[in-house]
């Protein structure tokens, strides 16, 4: 059953809102939360429109938060330009299934398109079969790489 949903352009007023959303995420994904820091980077990240865009997720029924999307811009050359990353996806466990996922990534491909961006990007742990399947019915193409990372 589809979702009555409301997506809005985060603001600061919405950081502890989010703050409250992350941990779930972080935990969920087996990642280490760190609230001082995510504050700091939400704070950084939202005074910034070139870093990218976040959205929070409302219940329009309840007008309850029930997850949110990170959209981070960069540079390709292997694309020719700007590129976009969704580096964050949360949605409560009550609430999926309901089609918000494909909402929002469809927001995302949308916001690309409008700014000219050459490519969307985002990862998905293999083991997540049906993220994974919807991601690709949404048109996003495995390349058979591996995605790396470096703490600086």
């Amino acid at each position: 059953m589809k979702s009555a949903l409301n997506l809005k352009l985060a603001s600061f007023t919405d950081i502890e809102t989010i703050l409250k959303l992350m941990p779930i995420y972080y935990e969920f994904d087996h990642l280490e939360f760190n609230e001082h820091n995510a504050r700091n980077t939400l704070q950084e990240f939202l005074s910034t429109s070139e870093f990218g865009r976040l959205w929070l997720f409302h219940d329009e029924s309840t007008n309850e938060p029930i997850g949110y999307m990170i959209l981070t811009f960069s540079y390709s050359f292997e694309y020719g330009g700007r590129e976009a990353f969704v580096d964050e996806l949360f949605v409560l466990e009550s609430h999926r299934g309901k089609g918000i996922g494909s909402k929002a990534i469809r927001l995302a491909q949308h916001e690309c398109k409008a700014l000219g961006m050459k490519a969307l990007r985002l990862e998905v742990t293999k083991t997540n079969l049906s993220v994974l399947n919807l991601y690709q019915k949404l048109g996003f193409k495995d390349l058979g790489r591996s995605l790396l990372s470096y703490t600086v």
